[in-house]
């Protein structure tokens, strides 16, 4: 006892001496509140850094090593407030105050020093040959540090990219698509990488915040108003119209789009605002439902009708913020497949040849607003909302078969109308007790109301669900220390969910409590470049549905690790976590795809345990071009609910949901990109991105599936200052199934060959397409041509653009296009799409 005791006597003495040997202060604004986020550095002198730093805590208060002789140089600079460099000597450097200027829009650069890579970092795209009309989404796709795709993904360092600031103020959320697509490069003057943004009304001591980009505009250009009226038509009854405004002031952006066409053309991806659906949490599987497949741009589409409008303002000052977004979405598109059916033995249970058409209309909007009382008291308010009313129609010719022969051959109409209304309630408030330590509190409200109805002559079904959802959660976090700090939360839950199905399961109800109770303790800048973060919780579940109660307590757990240099990052994750499983696997339901699927209710009262573990590595060297990402993960999921083939009667399928022992999966994902061939003067992007990963599921009783799949990418992309450019894109996925003895491989190899030509108001671009796909035995090829050409200038823009146009004109005979494998339904499944979407039109665009 008396060791112990000086044991903690002698480290609060030696914690005592270091915090006196130290430079400590509090940065705030000019109206004395603290600032948090400021980086401070120590200068040996006007023009040398030492490796010393800090960054302020939620308090604006910093603590920085004492160096070992004065004077020295103390430079602080943040993203919302205008640098300073002061002068200390032996007699000034402890308990500063110190006042920062808020900036009116301004970004200020922030490079890296001594491998020490601040919260900013300027894109040098000086060197990327860019044309003025070039948009944000060709920029970043010259740099090997990003990776970018068509949907709108921004990858920096493994990392999702969610936003994108204008001038530094908040004005695309969950909205990169219409970012990439609409920013052009005639009004940047620069980009940058911000890691760890604090957007000012958050109170949180962790300091590893997300990762957003900024661009400013040419100061010319710091308020925006502009506009385009983008129209399109063609041959085969082919148009588009567009219609975009954008605002960019000083404390307000927002922007208006309108897209309508029947070309396949979105410029909203479902990835962004499926974003926004999971912060609205306890949601049902038929609200999910209702948003898939809205924005699909798939090629194999007959018919591809989209009209998208979108309005977004966002409003922030120095003590309120307000973002709102509003969607309207009308799809309708028609395509076509054929489809062959086995049993996990081979044995062909049913052919089909499907045409399967859809359309509805569907709103969506959210809506944040933020009020700071003071810079230690935030309250928040967030609101999500979807009203949606989607129609689907099937027309199959169905072969039957039975011991290999045709048994039967039936045509069946399916139609199906879901109707979806969900609205989600988030209120939050934060307030900073003491210097280390902040209390909050939020309560959740969620309520859902759906209507499906499935006709499958003679079968008719209609279900009506609806659901009631309450959660509060308070948290107390503390920060006595950078190496440890601390939050405990408490939370409690409660949902209700009721199903009315007279068909088949009559009415099903389901209550659900849960209490919880979870202790988090993390740190940073351990040994300078080490974090950590561990999660340990309690929980206890509480299910009744149909005279069935069952009680569990659970014990998620949550561990990561991180360690970062300028260069280099290591990530490694591993927890376990429980899922409770939706009330649909208690309801025997029709579908669309010609499907009775047996519910059982006891499946609703089950949680599904998941254990989830990673390792990532990261190399990025914006100077010099090079990014080299790899990550290895591990996935199982017990009590895992799959659909089982039982029989099949008169072309109707009869599934069940049973539990499978479990699902597991492990995979492996590498990517390499350089810029090649810089020193001759004629650069080329090269990547290349493999991936291979093993699935298996245990479907008891000795059964078992599983999957091996090797995919990857490899592109080449000349960015010269030449007129004409080239890329090359080669894609290939390889996938085998094993079930017992049966194994089933499917390959496909995609080459795409871009000529582009760039000059002054002149762009074009020639794409030639090579499709080979194979399932078994069974080869398929496709081959295609694009060809665009656009002369834009300051108030105007006229072109065409042409997809697809060997089948348009009939110069190709494409048999199928695109083939997949995969198993589903307790069945091997292949899919074969035989129709596609081409055309050519001439494209007249108005700016103002």
């Amino acid at each position: 006892m008396k060791k112990g005791f000086f044991m903690l006597l002698i480290l609060t003495i030696y914690t005592l001496k270091a915090y006196t040997q130290s430079i400590t202060g509090i940065v705030k604004d000019t109206e004395g509140q603290p600032i948090k986020g400021v980086n401070v550095i120590v200068k040996d002198s006007l023009f040398n850094n030492s490796n010393t730093y800090a960054i302020t805590d939620t308090g604006g208060e910093f603590k920085i090593d004492k160096p070992k002789q004065f004077p020295v140089y103390l430079e602080l600079s943040h993203l919302s407030y205008h640098s300073r460099l002061l002068k200390l000597s032996a007699k000034n450097y402890k308990s500063l105050t110190i006042v920062l200027e808020e900036k009116a829009f301004e970004l200020k650069e922030v490079v890296i020093r001594n491998n020490i890579e601040e919260d900013t970092t300027i894109l040098n795209i000086a060197d990327l040959h860019l044309n003025e009309n070039d948009n944000l989404g060709e920029i970043l796709d010259k740099i090997p540090n990003f990776s970018v795709d068509k949907e709108g993904s921004i990858i920096y360092k493994g990392k999702d990219i969610k936003k994108v600031l204008i001038n530094g103020k908040p004005s695309f959320d969950n909205q990169n698509k219409i970012a990439l697509n609409s920013i052009k490069n005639n009004i940047i003057e620069n980009i940058s990488v911000v890691n760890n943004y604090d957007d000012n009304f958050s109170l949180n001591f962790n300091e590893s915040k997300e990762t957003i980009l900024n661009v400013d505009t040419k100061e010319s250009l710091k308020n925006i108003k502009s506009g385009e009226l983008d129209g399109r038509g063609g041959l085969k009854e082919k148009y588009g119209l567009d219609l975009n405004y954008f605002l960019f002031s000083g404390y307000s952006n927002g922007f208006v789009l309108s897209n309508t066409n029947n070309l396949g053309q979105a410029n909203i991806s479902a990835s962004g605002l499926q974003s926004s659906v999971k912060n609205a949490e306890a949601f049902s599987d038929y609200q999910k439902k209702a948003l898939s497949g809205l924005f699909q741009t798939n090629d194999n589409y007959l018919k591809n009708f989209n009209s998208v409008s979108n309005a977004t303002y966002r409003l922030q000052k120095s003590r309120f913020r307000v973002s709102t977004s509003l969607y309207f979405i009308f799809p309708e598109r028609t395509y076509t497949t054929a489809e062959g059916y086995s049993d996990l033995e081979n044995n062909r249970i049913l052919s089909k040849n499907n045409r399967f058409g859809q359309q509805g209309k569907v709103a969506v909007g959210n809506t944040e607003l933020a009020y700071k009382f003071s810079a230690s008291s935030i309250l928040k308010y967030k609101l999500f909302y979807t009203l949606s009313e989607r129609e689907y129609k099937s027309n199959n010719e169905l072969i039957i078969f039975e011991d290999e022969v045709t048994a039967d051959t039936l045509n069946t109409q399916i139609t199906q109308v879901s109707k979806v209304k969900a609205m989600h309630n988030n209120l939050e408030w934060a307030k900073k007790l003491y210097r280390h330590m902040i209390i909050s509190t939020e309560v959740s409200i969620n309520q859902e109301a759906d209507e499906i109805n499935v006709i499958n002559q003679p079968r008719e079904q209609q279900i009506e669900y609806s659901g009631a959802y309450f959660r509060t959660k308070t948290a107390l976090k503390t920060n006595f220390s950078i190496y440890a700090k601390s939050d405990l939360i408490f939370s409690f839950m409660e949902k209700q969910d009721k199903v009315f199905e007279p068909l088949f399961t009559n009415k099903l109800e389901r209550k659900t409590n849960k209490y919880s109770l979870n202790y988090r303790i993390y740190g940073e800048k351990i040994r300078e470049h080490l974090n950590y973060y561990f999660n340990i919780g309690y929980d206890q579940l509480q299910n009744d549905i149909a005279e069935l109660t069952q009680t569990k307590r659970l014990y998620p757990i949550d561990l990561s690790l991180s360690y970062k240099t300028r260069l280099h990052s290591i990530y490694f994750s591993a927890n376990k976590g429980y899922q409770l499983n939706d009330i649909k696997y208690g309801v025997s339901t029709l579908d669309i795809y010609n499907n009775l699927i047996v519910g059982d209710a006891s499946l609703s009262t089950m949680v599904n345990t998941n254990y989830n573990s990673s390792l990532s590595y990261n190399y990025n060297d914006l100077f010099e071009g090079i990014s080299f990402y790899a990550r290895i993960s591990h996935n199982r999921q017990n009590d895992f609910i799959v659909q089982d083939f039982l029989v099949q009667r008169e072309g109707l399928n009869e599934l069940a949901y049973v539990l499978a022992n479990s699902y597991t999966q492990n995979s492996l994902k590498l990517r390499y990109a350089q810029n090649l061939l810089t020193k001759i003067n004629y650069p080329i992007k090269f990547s290349v991105s493999p991936q291979v990963s093993e699935t298996k599921i245990d479907l008891g009783k000795g059964e078992q599936i599983e999957n091996i799949s090797l995919s990857g990418n490899l592109g080449l992309k000349t960015i010269t200052r030449n007129r004409f450019n080239f890329k090359y894109n080669l894609g290939y996925l390889r996938e085998n199934y094993t079930t017992g003895e049966l194994q089933q491989k499917i390959q496909n190899i995609n080459q795409a060959f871009e000529l582009i030509y760039k000059h002054k108001k002149i762009s074009s671009n020639l794409v030639l397409k090579h499709d080979l796909n194979s399932i078994d035995e069974q080869r398929y090829k496709r081959f295609n041509i694009d060809l665009n050409f656009l002369y834009e200038t300051k108030n105007y823009a006229i072109g065409f653009q042409g997809k697809r146009l060997g089948e348009l004109f009939n110069l190709i005979d494409n048999q199928a296009y695109n083939s997949s494998l995969n198993f589903q339904n307790g069945m091997l499944i292949s899919r074969i799409n035989t129709l596609s979407l081409s055309y050519l039109v001439l494209n007249l665009k108005l700016k103002f």
